[in-house]
Parts: C-alpha cells; structure tokens; sequence
C-alpha cells in the first residue's frame, strides 16, 4: 500500500482537488467536510444536527504523493493558508480530533465582552 495521510477540512462541505500525478493521469482528490457524515441515503437532516463552527472533516488513506501535489498546486488559497485544511498521519479520528483540539483555526468563538462595570474599576 502507497504512502497515505489523514486530511482534515474546517468546512462543513467537501471539497475536491484536480491533481496531476507523475505519469500525467488526472485524479481527483475528495476530502470530506464535517458534513459529510450526515448525510445519508439522501434524507434531509434538521438543522440541528449540522456540525458546528469549528468542526473538521477527516479522509483517511488519501495517496500522500496525491496530497503533496494537492498543496503544491492549491497550496496558495486562503484555504491552506489559514489552516483550514491539513494533512496529519493519525489513523483514527480521535487521534486527529486530539491532535487539533489544541490549535487555533480562526473560527472559535470571540472572547465575551468585558461588564461596563469592569472596565469602569479597571481604568480608576
């Protein structure tokens, strides 16, 4: 068996890459989304199911030749950039949820709001 990685997507869609491999044949690179769970047999899911902000999708076992074309190629969207996607080696999706429940990704909810109160004694 090839070489392969785990990819995670910050998005509740999937996303698709068409990459080039080195015998010039065309593949397309699925990654899932964290939506992608949900949706079964074509049944509408409530709202209230749908993942939350922050949620990763995980695609295990995509070809890491593949993947390193992918960000070769891809690599320069806002996408990558702000670490919305990445490659990792965990196999299972506990071991890659653990590996991201530590990292910022830009989307965790914004600090509360300081009391008026507080701030008044903070500047005396």
């Amino acid at each position: 068996m090839a070489n392969t990685v785990t990819v995670l997507l910050n998005s509740v869609r999937d996303i698709v890459f068409d990459v080039t491999d080195n015998s010039g044949k065309i593949h397309k690179v699925k990654i899932n989304g964290s939506g992608s769970l949900i949706r079964q047999n074509g049944a509408v899911i409530p709202s209230s199911h749908l993942p939350g902000a922050g949620s990763y999708g995980v695609t295990h076992d995509v070809d890491a030749d593949l993947w390193a074309e992918v960000e070769k190629v891809y690599g320069s969207m806002s996408l990558f950039k702000k670490g919305f996607i990445k490659a990792t080696t965990p196999k299972t999706v506990k071991d890659a949820r653990a590996e991201l429940s530590s990292k910022a990704n830009g989307e965790e909810p914004a600090a509360p709001q300081e009391k008026k109160k507080d701030r008044k004694k903070a500047a005396e």
